[in-house]
């Protein structure tokens, strides 16, 4: 039988779920319309949760945005149009996915890629056949030949590769947008933009050169874009002079084109089949709907990376307590404003259930209205920054999941800092409430030595953790010592009050007021902390990096600045004298640089067995320090830059400068090589003016051997000479060796700019290269040091055009970042103490305070609240920026005046807004018996 309510007919089943329901329905009435008409709190409060809110959508959402995007990488690949691009291979392959890339790649069947000892080979129409037979049936076959020309407009010729095709077809001709003219017809040839900036324009007639020596003239129709194909290709007509290979090689690089047309999608099943025939394809229908990973053989490893995850939740943790301590102020606004509402409300019968409703009703109104602000505003922001960085951001991606999380968040972190005033005004004392008194706070003591004991427990888990380079240590360390030093807070709070009775009573007032509502003052005090603890150990880690970059001794320069070297690669030398032909092209491309100097290196002489000149046996030359436990190392021949040592005989002042020594060092460094000895630092040279040498030669069957040879001290001990060591040509027959061409260098007056270095590059592919596939030379500037060169770190991504270090610019981010959250926090409760002290002040105006009293009061609140959050924050994030330091390996640098400047401006910007926006005069009312 069910119990029924006394004095009706409805059942008590379904009572608690009916009151649920009731009491959220009057909560959220209540909190819409005290929302509606208090406009100006639900604006601070909403905008509070708007900021991380729009912080972290922004963040996504270009996160989102630089991803591989398949229809944008679809364009770039075929166009609007074309179904597929085949590349022939000559032999089967294995088409796969590499899901962490995220690209395509291939694999072979049977043979090793670009080896010529297990290359197979396809006749050409065989492979055009077979591909044909599996296309879908809709679908048809257009050839596109591929090559390297040479292109002489008269003043000047190039190399370049070749793409000749079909331009009739619409899909082919659309893949291949035009900036300029048009597409090649009959006799004519479409260049790109690089080939623009080589001087070739509309109109030029150009001599077009193939590696068989057969030669033909095309007038320039069009310029194209120079990322199409991802080669920069020049466009010839489908009668143009390139023919197809009777061979089709898979050791090859320069593999045959074909373009897929028609209506039918190329599926993955086509793809492999194709695979086994022996071509990679491109295929529209297979990027934009890529296959699972265990169809294409590619699996996830399941590694993780713990160190990563854990500096990642720590960031999460502390940016989530941030938002916390943001927004609880701002809710308690609202709370002391309505505390007797509130209490009317439960004299009228509302339960606490109920008043704990009414507040996080507002909480929910206003943290969904807030969050969908938030990331409507970064999604907004990462729109514009799209406009302005299109080639990081080719495509506005909007990341549903991840903002739909967000938006969550944001409205529960609204809920969970409504969650404290709701709580305070459900358990309030009516009587003392509506009687206009304000009730007795008490608060433990167990929170202030809990959170030291954490917070000083932290500080020492995150240093000991990032001298330990125990990255999940340090992660849990700075959370530790955050959160130590939030529940600490109010026992400092507290404390300061207490020995306010020496102070002006401006800052007694302040004090005792933050001490007797700590319930306000904490969480304005964290949010201050928080934010200059991050800032401070941001610039701590920045100033340590600063150190290792500009004044650390990694760097060294290969030759002096401006100059520029041309080499053949790793470990060639030159078979014949180049130095007349490149002095011409250097003319061309540097007018104003010196002359051509010739860089020998030291090499194995050839013999019978080792006859090939251009990669002779290399001299492998390391000198030994004096002191092996001592932190100098061994010295060798740059050896990514010269196929062998430096030899000279000293005479030559421009090559040895060329070379990168110091002006004050020349004489010492020639006199040391015509006296036949090593120029050395001190640390490699012993008492006896002797150095300890490793010799040995490079695919050579030559045992290692040391040997002692005559050496002298160059330079003062610890200073860095570039190219040591440098051996002298006296040495040479003592260590079986000889000279040879190693390089050519040229000395600029200033650094040549990258169009220069690309005309010249492009001249000397041109002149000195041609079609020699087994040949290449390359051009090497060397600019000097550069603004964070050498920086590992996501810095570099974030590098400015007016400067290459991008240092700067992120350390003034994170200190306006800092600067702007604390004023947040700390304004967001002196708003709130205005609201509480409003009784007290008002006495005091009517007993013949000063006007400016209210002034001094509220500006000394501000101060109280940054100053406390200030300072905690700055031992707090030095001590993490140390061990972040630490954890990187880099020497402690800690910048004491910019986290100096950074904790003082913060409590004096506050101080002084405080003092500025408040009236003077209050206005006084009269309270009704």
């Amino acid at each position: 039988m069910n119990a029924r309510i006394p004095g009706t007919d409805r059942p008590t089943a379904g009572l608690w779920s009916l009151q649920v329901v009731g009491r959220w329905r009057l909560a959220l009435r209540l909190a819409r319309r005290d929302l509606l008409r208090n406009a100006g709190r639900a604006v601070l409060i909403a905008v509070m949760v708007t900021l991380p809110v729009a912080a972290g959508s922004f963040v996504m959402t270009t996160l989102e945005s630089n991803e591989p995007y398949a229809p944008a990488d679809t364009e770039a690949e075929l166009g609007p149009g074309l179904q597929a691009k085949i590349e022939g291979i000559g032999g089967p392959i294995e088409q796969f996915w590499q899901g962490d890339s995220p690209r395509w790649f291939w694999d072979a069947a049977g043979w090793t890629k670009y080896d010529t000892a297990t290359a197979v080979s396809m006749p050409y129409q065989d492979l055009e056949q077979s591909i044909e037979r599996h296309l879908p049936d809709d679908d048809q076959l257009v050839r596109a030949l591929k090559g390297t020309v040479r292109l002489d407009d008269g003043e000047g010729a190039a190399m370049s590769v070749a793409v000749q095709t079909d331009f009739a077809e619409p899909d082919v001709a659309a893949r291949f947008p035009v900036l300029q003219g048009h597409l090649p017809g009959d006799g004519e040839i479409a260049v790109t933009e690089r080939h623009r900036d080589l001087g070739l324009e509309l109109g030029d007639t150009v001599e077009v050169e193939l590696a068989d020596g057969t030669t033909t003239t095309a007038t320039v129709s069009g310029v194209v874009p120079r990322t199409i194909d991802m080669i920069s290709p020049v466009l010839l007509p489908e009668s143009g002079p390139l023919t197809p290979p009777q061979e089709v090689t898979s050791g090859g690089f320069d593999y045959p084109l074909w373009y897929v047309v028609g209506d039918a999608p190329v599926t993955w099943s086509d793809v492999q089949d194709i695979n086994a025939a022996g071509a990679f394809v491109t295929s529209r229908a297979v990027l934009l709907d890529p296959p699972a990973p265990a169809d294409t053989g590619s699996t996830w490893s399941g590694y993780v990376d713990w160190a990563a995850l854990s500096v990642i939740v720590a960031l999460v943790v502390v940016g989530l307590l941030e938002a916390v301590w943001l927004i609880g102020p701002a809710f308690a606004v609202g709370a002391r404003r309505d505390t007797r509402s509130l209490a009317l409300l439960a004299v009228n019968g509302a339960p606490a259930p109920a008043l704990r409703a009414v507040m996080l009703a507002r909480g929910l109104l206003t943290g969904a209205a807030g969050s969908l602000a938030g990331v409507a505003l970064g999604v907004a922001a990462t729109a514009v920054l799209a406009q302005v960085i299109p080639d990081r951001l080719p495509a506005l991606r909007l990341p549903v999941g991840p903002l739909a999380v967000i938006l969550v968040v944001g409205v529960l972190l609204a809920i969970l800092s409504a969650w404290p005033p709701a709580r305070r005004a459900a358990r309030a004392d009516v009587v003392t409430v509506l009687a206009g008194r304000r009730p007795e706070v008490s608060t433990p003591r167990w929170p202030t030595v809990v959170g030291a004991s954490a917070a000083v427990g932290g500080v020492v888990l995150a240093v000991v953790a990032g001298a330990q380079h125990w990255a999940v240590g340090l992660s849990a360390g700075i959370v530790v010592a955050d959160l130590g030093l939030i529940l600490a807070c109010g026992g400092i709070v507290a404390l300061l009050g207490r020995v306010a009775r020496r102070l002006p009573w401006t800052w007694r007032f302040a004090l005792r007021d933050a001490a007797r509502y700590r319930a306000r003052t904490v969480p304005a005090v964290a949010a201050v902390l928080v934010a200059m603890a991050g800032a401070t150990a941001g610039l701590t880690y920045f100033d340590a990096e600063k150190v290792v970059v500009e004044e650390a001794s990694w760097y060294r320069p290969w030759a002096s600045t401006g100059t520029v070297a041309v080499t053949q690669g790793y470990g060639h030398v030159f078979a014949e004298d180049e130095s007349e032909r490149l002095q011409d092209l250097v003319d061309e491309a540097l007018p104003d640089a010196g002359p051509l100097l010739t860089l020998p290196v030291a090499v194995v002489p050839a013999s019978a067995d080792n006859d090939s000149a251009p990669r002779r046996e290399l001299l492998d030359l390391a000198v030994l320090p004096v002191d092996p436990a001592g932190l100098d190392v061994s010295l060798s021949a740059n050896y990514d830059r010269w196929p062998g040592p430096v030899v000279t005989d000293g005479s030559d002042r421009r090559l040895l400068h060329a070379l990168g020594i110091p002006e004050e060092h020349l004489d010492d460094v020639a006199t040391a090589l015509a006296d036949g000895r090593l120029p050395l630092p001190s640390s490699h040279v012993d008492a006896d003016g002797n150095a300890t040498v490793t010799v040995r030669a490079y695919l050579d069957d030559r045992p290692v051997e040391d040997r002692v040879l005559p050496a002298a001290v160059v330079g003062t001990p610890g200073e860095p000479i570039p190219n040591l060591p440098i051996l002298p040509e006296a040495l040479l027959d003592e260590l079986g060796a000889e000279p040879a061409v190693g390089a050519y260098l040229v000395e600029n007056p200033t650094v040549p700019t990258s169009e220069q270095e690309a005309l010249l590059q492009t001249r000397v592919d041109a002149e000195l290269v041609g079609f020699a596939s087994d040949r290449a030379l390359d051009v090497r500037v060397e600019a000097g040091r550069q603004p964070g060169q050498g920086t590992d770190s996501l810095l570099g991504t974030l590098s400015t055009p007016w400067s290459g270090d991008a240092r700067p610019v992120v350390g003034l981010a994170i200190a306006l970042a800092a600067v702007f959250l604390a004023l947040a926090g700390t304004w967001s409760a002196v708003a709130l103490s205005a609201v509480d002290a409003r009784p007290d002040l008002a006495t005091l105006a009517a007993v013949g305070a000063a006007p400016s009293a209210r002034r001094r009061v509220v500006a000394a609140q501000a101060a109280t609240i940054s100053v406390i959050g200030s300072v905690l924050g700055l031992v707090a994030g030095v001590a993490v920026g140390i061990g972040w330091t630490l954890l990187s390996g880099y020497p402690v640098a800690v910048p004491l005046l910019q986290v100096t400047a950074l904790t003082v401006v913060v409590p004096v910007l506050a101080t002084i807004a405080a003092w500025t926006v408040t009236r003077s005069r209050l206005t006084l009312t009269r309270r009704r018996s």
